[in-house]
């Protein structure tokens, strides 16, 4: 018997050209009317490719490969991102079909991403130079698909909030621009405060060396009507 050699070695390059050629998505929905017909609707939601490659002008190799996780040459970046997850919200005509709905701006399902469907993830990127294995883009765990409905009250609060899911936040802001204001008041007092501690220690100053005259000049009356 032939000796097992292990897996096959492949291309990483090839297979990685592959991978980013942009795929159609569709989901299936099926619907069932009064007679028990059975139909399928084909709710078709884009292409979009499984790895995207990203090349941009960079500051340093520093920069590239720690805070974007990229491959630095001839003072470019260049990153990789794998297609995490898809979400798209769906509603059903007055006919019963199902299909996208753009509401909002696209058929995504949260403004964190511009209502976008697909959410990405960066992996590191070689830094020799190379695509990035195969292993490395199982290891990301990608590629489910979630499907909303448009009437969703989750979806309608992620619209009102933009995505922050926090109602008070325009009272909280409101709040803390006071606080801030406050301050800045408070800091602004100081000066004024301290350029008037030497005036009114002066005006203290002759107040008590005109009360104290006053009471002198009480005195000599009194010493000059006993003279009399």
């Amino acid at each position: 018997a032939p000796e097992d050699t292990g897996p096959a070695s492949y291309n990483a390059t090839a297979a990685m050209e592959q991978l980013m050629i942009p795929r159609e998505v569709v989901v299936l929905a099926t619907r069932t009317d009064a007679a028990g017909a059975v139909t399928v609707d084909r709710i078709p939601v884009g292409s979009f490719p499984l790895v995207t490659k990203k090349t941009v002008p960079s500051a340093g190799w520093k920069v590239c490969k720690y805070q974007q996780a990229g491959y630095f040459g001839r003072g470019s970046c260049t990153t990789y991102a794998v297609l995490d997850s898809l979400c798209v919200k769906v509603s059903q005509s007055q006919g019963g079909a199902w299909a996208a709905d753009a509401t909002f701006g696209d058929v995504g399902c949260a403004p964190t991403f511009q209502w976008k469907p697909e959410k990405t993830r960066r992996i590191h990127a070689p830094q020799n130079g190379a695509a990035p294995r195969l292993s490395t883009i199982r290891m990301a765990g990608a590629g489910f698909v979630q499907v909303r409905s448009a009437r969703d009250p989750h979806v309608a609060a992620l619209n009102i909030t933009e995505g922050s899911m926090f109602f008070a936040e325009r009272a909280a802001e409101a709040s803390a621009a006071g606080t801030v204001l406050l301050i800045v008041g408070l800091a602004l007092l100081v000066p004024g405060v301290l350029l008037a501690v030497p005036y009114v220690r002066r005006a203290s100053r002759g107040v008590a060396v005109f009360k104290n005259q006053r009471r002198f000049d009480k005195l000599d009356d009194e010493a000059f009507d006993n003279v009399l």
